[in-house]
């Protein structure tokens, strides 16, 4: 038997060693040749030598790299296959991950290269002004395929950003996808070896048909079962089919995180492995060649679902096509999973059809069995498998999930009778047509046009991805509109880069689709609620807060027209308040008597009131000039009413009939409450504002009241305490305080000498000077009048005049002996006040001072008795002639 020699790039000679390390290479060579990325022709010779020197020596030489090996295509032959891909970074990272990575303009980097990056610039003619320009110029970034070899790899790209001036990011992928990669090369030639005297075409129809039979296997199994625990149960059930382990564990995960595969080394797979596995290792793939397992990651779309452990399996020789299939299989595992939970709906088995899957699974253990026997054994091994094909064709018609498969030219090849079903078309119109001939009328979920060339089957032909998940809105020949789920995979023969079909499912979501709707609706709904709650409890115009009531009823409901009707009780008419959607203003004339049309009527029976054709019965309505005007058709009236009594009408309108369902009704009635609601709140708001007004009213008659009577128990001029009121108002507005503080200052003005009425009428009235006992009677009316007035809650604002009006500036003043800013703002404008309007009034014992006499005392005791800033605003208003008689 011939021995292989792998030729790789030295770019990538850390990672193989490491795989060399790891895994079983023993009779495989691997030579690194020279990396030439930017001179593909000066290492030409050096090259050439190599492989002549080993196809000399009866090796088989399978020689990696991209468009750098363009040049040797004529080297290849039967002996030596030049593997050309479009990225030679595809060695070590999924294509999906490379494609996207330079899709973004990112600059993509080994652990290899960046061992001697320095040198690598210098031979590419690069300084550090130069490479910085170039990669300014060209690329985005700089992302190193990251493979745990070196463990200072992320150093050394830092080191290399710096230098570029580049920004730069990590993606994790270990050396199992690398590893894989070359595993399915040795593999493959180690198959060929052992086989070589069946022919390719025995050998391709072998594999095409297993291929086949476990993967309908996989249909069946899972298509049937909508509980989650069943499901995991069947993926176990498969597993071990396929690969007949010692042991296979299911690992729940619901992190979204890409599917991968994780084969470890070992024959049992420890915690720290797994949790290694799903938290920290980004490795595509890793494979032990005897003894092996492998962790595969089950995933619906772009989220991690589960995981599978599969330890030991027994029939390593084909692990490359049943690793391959195992991914295509991952994707229907997860949804599988998905399906069952999101339908949460329990299906049992059917005993029948359990039977089948484990006569089927049976079948095909014998089968793979037969695969690996004696050459005499493969006939009965492919006609086995052709039975099991022609099983899979019957199980697949049965599927309630539409199957189909088309070739490169979107030619239908196979379906099942569902795919009639789901698409409301005939056996005639789709047998040998195309997907593209068939002319289905698609949208997206947002209605905008799903034009054929974007559906998903024709994407995977196009791009050789899968594509899964998608959601597509069709509408039938009928008008009906369904909506499916779509999941399309590419198939792929050996070694090709490009697919030769796909096969996709169809699922019917619509029952999903119209249950998801619902919920939007009611979200709306909730939103439109909260809405208005919050307009009831910010705004007090009521005016606003109906009109939000109206706005958010013709956006939610749908309608053309709307107006609420306030119930005028004294009068027993509901009169216009609010409205919206009227071309004229004829609504706001509108007044309806309880029990007059179908206003009144809604009123009086107080239930809702709805007429189709408005047109039809005018008479009963009232108001015809509405029909006449407006075009209206359809009506309801809906009843306002809060704790039990009327408040209103809500009235709806539609120029055009529209049937409305309960739930439509229901939620007319919901909004109308929260109009009632409002309304009823403006009522209580009003009132309580009148009864305020009222009792502020009754408060400061009070109060004038008590003040007239002090002036005339203290036989004071008439008016003093008036004119005080007033002119320490007038002051204080102009000095600049606030109408909160006014209200306090008018009060306190008014009971400035309340203190008195506990002063002895003897010493109050007394025509003599007072004697020392006297007078200090006399002081202690400041602190009577605290006394009086503290325990009054609506006074407490207003006691600094009464209390503070006898403190002078200086501190020589009474009760307390305050002074400058330790007396009240409002006493010491008081002060002034007093002291002037006493001066300028006639009493019993004396002429009133002139106005130039009293200016001058003020001055004069301006600093001592009195704020000088005080006595200067005074003299300013009163000299501007600003206080008001």
């Amino acid at each position: 038997m011939a021995g292989l020699c792998l030729l790789l790039c030295n770019n990538f000679r850390r990672e193989a060693e490491e795989i060399v390390k790891k895994d079983d290479f023993s009779e495989i060579e691997i030579i690194y040749y020279p990396c030439f990325c930017r001179y593909k022709n000066q290492n030409s010779d050096t090259l050439e030598q190599i492989i002549f020197r080993q196809r000399e020596s009866g090796k088989h030489v399978i020689i990696f790299g991209s468009e750098c090996l363009s040049p040797y295509r004529h080297l290849t032959g039967d002996d030596c296959n030049l593997v050309v891909m479009e990225q030679c970074f595809n060695m070590v990272a999924d294509p999906t991950i490379v494609l996207s990575a330079m899709q973004e303009g990112a600059y993509l980097l080994t652990s290899g290269w960046l061992m001697d990056w320095q040198k690598q610039i210098e031979s590419w003619g690069f300084d550090k002004n130069t490479i910085k320009e170039f990669f300014s110029e060209s690329i985005s970034s700089l992302v190193l395929l990251d493979t745990g070899i070196s463990a200072d790899s992320h150093i050394k790209l830092n080191k290399f950003a710096s230098y570029t001036g580049m920004p730069s990011r990590i993606i994790p992928v270990g050396t199992g996808y690398f590893s894989l990669f070359l595993k399915q090369f040795i593999l493959n030639w180690q198959l060929n070896q052992k086989v070589n005297h069946k022919s390719d075409s025995e050998e391709h129809t072998i594999s095409t048909a297993a291929n086949y039979a476990m993967a309908m296997e996989l249909l069946v199994g899972l298509t049937k079962i909508w509980n989650e625990d069943k499901v995991i149960e069947a993926i176990l059930e498969i597993f071990s089919m396929l690969f007949a382990p010692k042991q296979v564990e299911y690992i729940p995960w619901n992190e979204n995180r890409p599917g991968k595969i994780v084969v470890l080394s070992a024959d049992y797979f420890s915690d720290e492995q797994l949790e290694t596995w799903l938290n920290v290792s980004n490795d595509d793939e890793t494979w032990q060649e005897t003894d092996g397992g492998f962790l595969l990651r089950i995933r619906y779309i772009d989220k991690t679902v589960g995981g599978l452990a599969v330890k030991s399996i027994a029939f390593p020789e084909y692990r490359n096509q049943y690793l391959n299939l195992a991914i295509e299989v991952a994707h229907l595992c997860g949804l599988a999973i998905i399906n069952a939970r999101t339908y949460q709906e329990i299906q049992r088995f059917n005993a029948e059809l359990e039977n089948r899957v484990q006569e089927r699974t049976s079948e095909l253990v014998v089968k793979n069995q037969q695969l690996r026997a004696e050459s005499q054994e493969r006939q009965r091994a492919v006609e086995a498998l052709q039975e099991s094909e022609s099983r899979y064709h019957a199980v697949v018609s049965s599927l309630t999930e539409g199957i189909i498969q088309i070739n490169t030219d979107g030619m239908i090849l196979t379906y099942n009778t569902s795919v009639m079903q789901i698409l409301g078309l005939s056996r005639m119109k789709i047998a040998g047509s195309t997907l593209q001939k068939l002319a289905l009328d698609t949208i997206h979920e947002d209605g905008s046009v799903f034009p054929i060339e974007e559906h998903p089957m024709l994407m995977s032909l196009k791009t050789g991805l899968p594509c899964l998940g998608e959601i597509m809105g069709l509408r039938k020949a009928d008008g009906e509109l369904t909506w499916l789920l779509i999941n399309s995979q590419p198939m792929f023969h050996q070694d090709d880069l490009l697919p030769y079909g796909v096969v996709g499912s169809f699922s019917d979501i619509s029952n999903r689709k119209r249950s998801d709707e619902q919920i939007r609706k009611k979200v709306e709904q909730l939103s439109t609620l909260r809405t208005i709650d919050q307009a009831i409890l910010a705004s007090q115009d009521i005016d606003r807060v109906l009109d939000t009531i109206l706005k958010e009823t013709l956006d939610r409901l749908e309608i053309d027209a709307a107006d609420i009707l306030r119930l005028t009780p004294e009068t027993s008419e509901l009169k216009y308040v609010a409205g919206r959607g009227f071309y004229s203003h004829d609504i706001e004339l509108t007044h309806v008597l309880i029990g007059e049309g179908y206003a009144g009527q809604a009123a009086n029976e107080q239930r809702v009131v709805h007429v189709d054709h408005l047109n039809k019965f005018p008479v009963k309505f009232t108001r015809p000039e509405l029909i006449k005007n407006e075009n209206f058709s359809s009506y309801y009236a809906v009843p306002l009413q809060a704790k039990g009594r009327l408040v209103g009408l809500l009235e709806v309108f539609q120029r055009t009939k529209t049937y409305h369902d309960l739930e439509w009704i229901n939620y007319l009635e919901i909004l109308a409450g929260q109009a009632a609601i409002a309304v009823d709140n403006w009522d209580l708001f009003s009132n309580l504002q009148t009864t305020n007004l009222e009792l502020n009213q009754a408060y400061e008659t009070t109060l004038e009241g008590w003040s007239h009577a002090l002036d005339l128990r203290d036989k004071e001029t008439e008016g003093h305490t008036q004119r005080v009121t007033t002119m320490t108002e007038q002051l204080a507005r102009y000095m600049g305080m606030n109408e909160n503080a006014l209200v306090d200052i008018r009060r306190g003005a008014l009971l400035h000498d309340i203190g008195k009425m506990g002063v002895p009428e003897h010493i109050l009235l007394k025509p003599d000077k007072l004697t020392e006992d006297e007078w200090k009677i006399m002081k202690t009316h400041p602190k009577m009048a605290y006394d009086l007035l503290s325990p009054i809650a609506y006074l407490k604002g207003a006691l600094d005049i009464p209390y503070c009006h006898h403190e002078k500036w200086d501190g020589t003043g009474y009760p307390r002996g305050l002074k400058r800013e330790e007396i009240p703002l409002a006493a010491r404008i008081f002060a002034v006040i007093d002291v002037y309007d006493a001066l300028t009034s006639d009493r019993p014992y004396r002429a009133a001072w002139s106005k130039e006499m009293t200016i001058d005392y003020l001055n004069n005791l301006s600093g001592s008795h009195f704020e000088p800033r005080v006595v200067i605003s005074f003299l300013e208003v009163l000299r501007n002639n600003n206080f008001e008689d």
